[in-house]
């Protein structure tokens, strides 16, 4: 059977409509009564009107309609009007708060500043009435922190619902360290795909009670992981510093990554300049330290990816070794500073210089054994499939993919990840191959950034402030909270 529609003109028998299940039923102005869908037709809305309410029969149009506003103002339902001011004054608060958590403020700024300044505005320009009404709105310091913390929360599923329908698995970057009350804080940044779109967004902010011992820094990440049920299958790469905890082979933070995520490659590709050892043999060479600062600065940003790290890697280290064959034959121009010494370079310079490239060619091959990457990840349209140590099917696609031209043409256009997205449908064995090498981090830029600005929050002002993860998470997420959820439950109370 058919449900019955309500007419603005029912009114005039003083009828409104009201939702209940899924179906529109009349309810009367007068008596509040509410009839069933079957009756939304004039004859019978009429009947009503003239047996139980007789003296409202000569009524007109316009009364009716005041009685049916009065009526609207007291539902407690979403269509109510009471709701929806209610709504928008919780609303309010959630938003002002996410600003305040934005702008990496104290709580109490809501009520102490930006409330009293609100009003100052509204008065001036509105007027008082208007300015009074800001008064429902509350701001006040355990009011901000309550719904700091909600959106937060809010933010996490968001993240952890994406991390978990990621189709090419996620990458991780995972740094620690000690803020102003001497505690071991851990971050871990999470890469993986959401809507065809590369999302970077921070996973976990913890505080670690225990010490900051990979197998500490694993069992935090795992107990993590369980919670929210997350696969460490689906793990592709695990960024982190050159620390030892982090890449110790028996007992540090990789071997356990590796020992029960069997996608994860030892990739360690942040770029430690701080070894003294190190520094101390190129002290003098302030020429390296510049290049080496150029080279640092290129991992670093959003949208880096390994295939940028590893182009950019093997580029330096031939750099290297055409450097250390230049100043075995006293050549010195591509030095800035040296070149410009007006002393003649002696012999036991040049040959302590050339052993410390040699030392640092070899250094960096230490470390990072293995540059490579999928050779088409980045271009494939000037590799040969023949030179692939690859399956058939796989060698079958590149060729498909070389004669595409629209494919050709999105190359240029687009960054290689993006690429990678477009053509998943079209390849899926090299998109499969590809997106996973460049979601993982070339660094630990995110979280060196991450502890920048939660040090700005836990401040030597702040510092006892007992859970500055919320702030953090609302202050540096990309994902919005959401805030018409967050507030359709709430209550009209000051205490909210």
């Amino acid at each position: 059977m058919s449900k019955r529609k309500y007419s603005e003109n029912y009114i005039e028998y003083g009828f409104i409509a009201i939702e209940h299940r899924g179906d529109i039923l009349p309810q009367c102005v007068i008596c509040m009564k509410t009839l069933s869908n079957a009756a939304l037709k004039p004859s019978l809305l009429k009947r009503h009107l003239e047996t139980n309410h007789t003296d409202k029969m000569n009524r007109d149009k316009s009364y009716f309609e005041r009685l049916g506003e009065n009526v609207k103002r007291q539902r407690m339902d979403h269509t109510g009007q009471f709701y929806q001011k209610n709504a928008g004054i919780v609303k309010a608060s959630y938003e002002v708060s996410l600003l305040v958590a934005q702008h990496k403020k104290a709580h109490v700024i809501a009520e102490s500043l930006i409330l009293p300044a609100a009003k100052i505005l509204v008065r001036n320009l509105i007027g008082e009435e208007s300015a009074a009404k800001l008064d429902s709105v509350s701001l006040s310091n355990n009011t901000v922190k309550r719904r700091i913390e909600e959106m937060s929360v809010d933010i996490t599923d968001q993240v952890i619902a994406g991390v978990r329908n990621s189709k090419f698995g996620f990458a991780l970057q995972l740094d620690e360290s000690t803020d102003v009350t001497n505690c071991c804080q851990l971050l871990a940044y999470v890469r993986f795909i959401q809507n065809d779109t590369v999302k970077t967004e921070l996973m976990l902010n913890h505080e670690l009670s225990t010490t900051s011992k990979g197998k500490d820094i694993f069992n935090s990440l795992d107990n993590f992981f369980k919670e929210n049920e997350l696969d460490w299958g689906n793990l592709v790469g695990c960024t982190t510093d050159g620390a030892p905890s982090m890449l110790g082979r028996k007992s540090g933070f990789q071997a356990l990554v590796k020992a029960v995520s069997p996608r994860v490659k030892d990739h360690d590709f942040q770029n430690d300049l701080q070894d003294e050892d190190f520094i101390a043999k190129l002290a003098y060479l302030s020429d390296i330290f510049e290049t080496f600062n150029h080279l640092n600065l290129s991992f670093q940003g959003k949208n880096c990816t390994v295939a940028d790290f590893v182009s950019k890697l093997g580029a330096f280290i031939r750099k290297l070794n055409l450097w250390r064959k230049n100043v075995e034959n006293k050549r010195y121009g591509m030095f800035k500073f040296l070149s410009a010494l007006e002393i003649e370079i002696s012999d036991d310079l040049s040959r302590e210089i050339t052993q410390h490239l040699s030392l640092l060619t070899a250094e960096l091959q230490h470390y990072f054994p293995d540059t490579s990457c999928c050779p088409y990840v980045t271009d494939p349209f000037s590799v040969d499939p023949a030179d692939l140590l690859v399956g058939t099917g796989e060698q079958e696609e590149l060729i498909d993919i070389q004669e595409d031209l629209e494919a050709k043409k999105q190359c240029k256009e687009y960054s290689a990840i993006n690429f990678w997205l477009s053509m998943a449908s079209s390849y899926p064995t090299l998109a499969s191959h590809a997106i996973p090498q460049l979601l993982i981090f070339p660094s630990t830029w995110e979280c060196e950034q991450g502890f920048s600005i939660l040090m700005n929050i836990k401040s030597k002002n702040r510092n006892r402030l007992s859970a500055p993860g919320h702030d953090f998470r609302c202050a540096i997420s990309n994902v919005m909270p959401r805030i018409d959820q967050l507030a359709q439950d709430k209550q009209k109370q000051k205490s909210h």
